[in-house]
C-alpha cells in the first residue's frame, strides 16, 4: 500500500462514525447500525478510476457476503440507474467529497474501508478491481 493508502480513511481499530444517510431507495438508515462486516466503497462519479470499479463491485458483492455501502457524490438518479442496471442489492447514498474526507478521512478514491462485525476498521484502502479488494480483506 502506498503512502498516500496509509493515511486515506478511518484508522485501523477505530470505529464507524453514526451518520444518517438516505439509500437510493428512499429509505433511511444509518451507516453505523448494520449488522454484520460492512464494506464501505467510496467513490466519485467524476473519477474515471472509480467509474471504472463499478462493474467489479457486483463480483465482489456475490464472493463477499457482506454488507456493502456505496458513497458517492451521484444523484439518488444516479443511484437508482446504477442500482438497476447493476441488480445491485447494497445500500447507495450520496455523500460530498468535502464529508468523505470529513468524516471517513477519504482523500482519495476509489476508496473501501471494511468494517468488522464489531463496527471496527479492520482494512482500508484504494482498489480498482475485485483482485484488489480481495487482497485487502486476505491482508486485514
Amino acid at each position: 500500500m502506498a503512502q498516500e493508502d496509509k493515511d486515506n480513511g478511518l484508522a485501523l481499530g477505530g470505529g464507524i462514525p453514526s451518520l444518517q444517510l438516505t439509500n437510493w431507495n428512499g429509505e433511511a438508515f444509518n451507516i453505523c447500525e448494520l449488522q454484520g462486516p460492512v464494506a464501505y466503497i467510496f467513490v466519485s462519479l467524476y473519477c474515471e478510476r472509480c467509474v471504472d470499479l463499478l462493474p467489479h463491485l457486483t463480483e465482489i458483492q456475490q464472493k463477499y457476503p457482506f454488507n456493502y455501502v456505496l458513497l458517492t457524490n451521484g444523484s439518488e438518479h444516479d443511484h437508482r440507474e446504477m442500482a438497476d442496471y447493476f441488480q445491485w442489492d447494497c445500500y447507495i447514498a450520496t455523500i460530498s467529497i468535502e464529508d468523505m474526507e470529513r468524516h471517513f478521512n477519504v482523500s482519495h478514491t476509489p476508496c473501501v474501508i471494511y468494517a468488522d462485525s464489531s463496527r471496527q476498521v479492520a482494512a482500508k484502502g484504494i482498489i480498482y478491481e475485485a483482485i484488489d479488494f480481495e487482497r485487502l480483506i486476505a491482508a486485514g
